[in-house]
């Protein structure tokens, strides 16, 4: 059941609400001894991030220095989850890779995995730090079972139930996604495609909590925000890969080997950042007022209705066709 705020629901309550579900959630999967380490560290990372995002609309109502405090606690109880996380991704995308290359580098890219697979099982076989996790999702928890007295409530006599506090987020997150992907477009380091990643998460995560209230939160747009993020986090994790390689080229042969792999990660990232750009134009290209404008539509309103009124396009125009367009590389099957 996704996350989501009600139709009839006060924002700052419900945001506390989804925080609270979010984080019972992290330590139900932590705790769960059914599933393998490695799923729980997924599930818990994967609600971390939502979680922190929510933690960030609800500074203005919680204060600025209580958000900072928690959203460090979860960022830490995340990076607890890191090491045989991140030892995993860089596997699946040295095996996507090869499905994506063909044959120029294979050989020397089925070196490269070897050593990834090994150090991935290393990383597995070490105690995962899951229970210092869990008691800083604890803790979070008890500060947030305080926040519902203190938060200050929604607006006074806002009819609308805090909708004033829920525009403002998206705009302010919209504004992020805009100017990180800026930078990125200019600069194209990796460190500002990274920001750029985050930014979308973000917007995608409070995109998806205001589905049923706004009409700029449709479906269609939260799955291209979805597709984004995942691209962007696609050409991440090429950029990880590349700095193994650089700093131990031995691991995949000889030095012309290594340029090899290099010059075939290059390629696709470079594929994936413009596919990236592609379905950032249309989620990002809007000016911010235009943007805000569109904020004001609830979810039961007609996007067809509104194009008649007023010359301002649809919240989704053109977000299904950037997302149709961009293909994604094929899963590689784990038999």
């Amino acid at each position: 059941m996704a996350s989501r705020l009600k139709r009839r629901e006060p924002v700052v309550a419900g945001f506390i609400r989804l925080l609270r579900r979010e984080l019972k959630a992290v330590d139900a999967a932590l705790r769960d001894e059914k599933e393998t380490p490695e799923e729980r560290t997924h599930i818990a990372r994967r609600r971390l991030k939502k979680a922190r995002s929510l933690v960030a609309a609800l500074a203005p109502a919680i204060g600025r220095r209580v958000a900072d405090r928690e959203r460090r606690r979860l960022r830490d109880a995340a990076r607890l989850l890191s090491q045989s996380r991140d030892a995993d991704v860089a596997v699946k995308t040295v095996r996507d890779l090869i499905v994506y290359d063909g044959d120029e580098a294979t050989a020397p890219l089925e070196r490269l995995l070897a050593v990834l697979e090994a150090r991935a099982a290393e990383a597995r076989s070490q105690s995962s730090p899951l229970e210092p996790a869990a008691e800083e999702v604890r803790r979070a928890l008890e500060i947030i079972a305080k926040l519902d007295e203190k938060s200050g409530g929604d607006e006074k006599g806002e009819k609308h139930l805090g909708e004033k506090r829920l525009r403002k987020a998206l705009g302010t997150a919209y504004d992020a996604g805009r100017e990180t992907m800026a930078v990125a477009m200019e600069t194209s380091e990796a460190e500002a495609f990274h920001e750029w990643r985050k930014a979308v998460k973000h917007r995608a995560h409070l995109t998806g909590f205001a589905a049923r209230r706004l009409a700029a939160a449709s479906p269609p747009v939260i799955t291209a925000l979805d597709r984004l993020g995942d691209i962007l986090g696609d050409a991440n994790d090429l950029s990880v890969v590349e700095e193994i390689v650089a700093g131990e080229p031995e691991i995949v042969g000889t030095p012309s080997e290594a340029a090899t792999v290099i010059g075939v990660i290059t390629r696709r990232r470079e594929e994936l950042r413009a596919q990236a750009f592609v379905l950032g134009e249309a989620l990002f290209g809007q000016g911010p007022r235009r943007f805000r404008r569109g904020l004001h539509a609830p979810a039961d309103d007609t996007p067809a209705t509104r194009e008649e009124e007023s010359p301002t396009p649809s919240p989704t125009a053109g977000i299904g066709l950037a997302a149709s367009i961009v293909r994604p590389l094929p899963m590689v099957s784990e038999e």
